[in-house]
């Protein structure tokens, strides 16, 4: 059996295989013996140059590598640590503890993406409790340091077969568009579980043959907080958009929600949403008023899928009753894995609008596949089909969307 090392790396601690636990023959033993004595000597150089040499004279065994990775690290070479624990990272038996260091490595670095990226693995493919709680410590040191600023950016471009008007949801006809978006937010005090934290985030969509370009930028706060046996969050939203070239709308929103974890990767959430409406154009006032909607939501995350299923129901106010419809939706997400690097993702979206003078029903259905290009940049493409029946013919129509784009997180 393998014994267990504790070495303190600053706030980082590492879990591995003593040298005593390596066997070995003839000229390696005497090598594995002498690295062991001086790393616990705190002479790391000279355990390097031990366990070297035992790698020279033929052991091969996952567990030196290990060793070496340790020894490495304590010198600051990141380099030859790195290299080491990716090594152990391929063995199916020590994957997790390989991943785990990389993670540490990682931070040593100060590469955050591929620090979350490592501890995560841990988490999904690990069944040791110490390790996993470990790696979850990492991730929240990682999560939960005040003043850093975490976000990320997207490009698109892609073409719709009958783009419909943000204003009354009529078809408007095809176009090529692009679409640019961005997010961003900073912890101003506590945890990312337990604290206040400024967010923002921004989109621009820009249509070829339809005039339908709307941007919207938004800025707000949130709270978590911590709420017996689940968390919960609050906060405020304001934002203000152009459509068709001249100013829009204004929206202020008050949000809340709590989470429930029923099971590893499990959750239950409720979510609450006000928003207040104020045109910024005399055309667009019939929209002016308010909106709320309420959302009960399953998610269920692992290694190898994830499925979303939500309900939501919205009711609104507006100055045109004719455009404040009462609306139920039912959504099921359910994606995975399709190899190593592509991973894929379906949406069902089923939504009933009641207005004053027409029902609609919509049916809209997608499919995503998405590849991780590195730790920073993520390639996405969709296609999408989506029906909308009325009883105003006005408001029936269908339409086929597709677009490819990438997103940059930092």
């Amino acid at each position: 059996m393998f014994k267990q090392l504790l070495v303190h790396a600053g706030t980082a601690v590492f879990i591995g295989l003593s040298a005593t636990t390596l066997s070995a023959h003839g000229a390696n033993l005497s090598a594995f013996d002498a690295g062991k004595k001086a790393f616990e000597k705190g002479n790391y150089k000279e355990a390097v140059t031990q366990f070297e040499k035992a790698k020279k004279s033929g052991e091969r065994r996952v567990a030196l590598h290990y060793n070496l990775g340790v020894s490495y690290y304590r010198l600051g070479d990141m380099t030859e640590a790195k290299r080491n624990f990716k090594i152990v990272s391929r063995n199916r038996g020590m994957a997790a503890l390989g991943h785990y260091n990389l993670g540490l490595v990682a931070r040593k670095e100060n590469d955050r993406e591929a620090a979350i990226s490592e501890f995560k693995k841990v988490i999904e493919i690990s069944k040791d409790k110490k390790l996993i709680r470990l790696a979850d410590q990492n991730l929240s040191e990682i999560y939960n340091y005040v003043g850093v600023w975490r976000g990320g950016v997207s490009a698109r471009l892609g073409y719709d077969t009958n783009v419909t008007t943000a204003a009354d949801g009529t078809p408007a006809g095809s176009s090529a568009f692009t679409t640019v978006g961005a997010y961003t937010d900073y912890l101003i005090s506590g945890t990312r579980r337990d604290g206040l934290y400024f967010t923002g985030d921004l989109s621009v969509w820009d249509y070829a043959s339809q005039n339908e370009d709307q941007n919207t930028i938004r800025v707000g706060l949130k709270k978590t907080t911590p709420w017996g046996k689940q968390s919960a969050y609050y906060a405020g939203y304001f934002s203000s958009s152009n459509y068709r070239g001249s100013a829009y709308q204004n929206i202020a929103r008050l949000e809340a929600g709590t989470r429930k974890n029923l099971d590893k990767g499990e959750s239950f959430q409720f979510r609450y949403r006000y928003d207040n409406i104020n045109s910024l154009n005399p055309t667009y006032d019939y929209l002016q008023g308010w909106r709320q909607r309420l959302r009960a939501e399953y998610r269920k995350y692992d290694k190898d899928r994830k499925s979303r299923f939500y309900y939501e129901f919205e009711f609104n106010d507006r100055q045109d009753p004719n455009f404040a419809p009462n609306r139920h939706t039912l959504r099921g997400i359910y994606g995975g894995n399709l190899s190593q690097h592509w991973q894929w993702e379906g949406d069902i979206n089923f939504r009933m609008s009641d207005y004053p003078l027409r029902d609609d029903q919509r049916f809209r259905v997608s499919l995503t596949t998405s590849r991780r290009i590195n730790d920073d940049l993520k390639f996405r493409a969709r296609v999408r089909h989506t029906d909308n029946n009325s009883t105003d013919p006005a408001y029936s129509f269908g339409s086929n969307q597709v677009w490819a784009g990438v997103s940059y997180y930092f």
